[in-house]
């Protein structure tokens, strides 16, 4: 959530719900601002594609183990 606040068009959900994540992609997309904006932004924060890239797959790797989980949890 840190990583994006004050990014400009750009949006954290709290929800896994379809509806809810349409919402804030519709946002989001129909938002004006430049790439150079979400660009300087990251910049801003010192944070690099290379940075940022690797922070957003280890979150994203932490929610997929976490579904996993509980999968494997309702599955036994």
């Amino acid at each position: 959530v840190e990583m994006l606040d004050g990014v400009p068009c750009c949006e954290v959900s709290r929800s896994f719900e379809a509806p809810a994540l349409a919402d804030a992609i519709t946002r989001c997309l129909s938002s004006e601002c430049s790439r150079e904006a979400v660009r300087n932004a990251f910049l801003a924060k010192g944070l690099t594609a290379e940075a940022t890239s690797g922070k957003l797959a280890r979150v994203y790797e932490g929610l997929v183990g976490e579904l996993v989980g509980e999968h494997r949890a309702l599955a036994s």
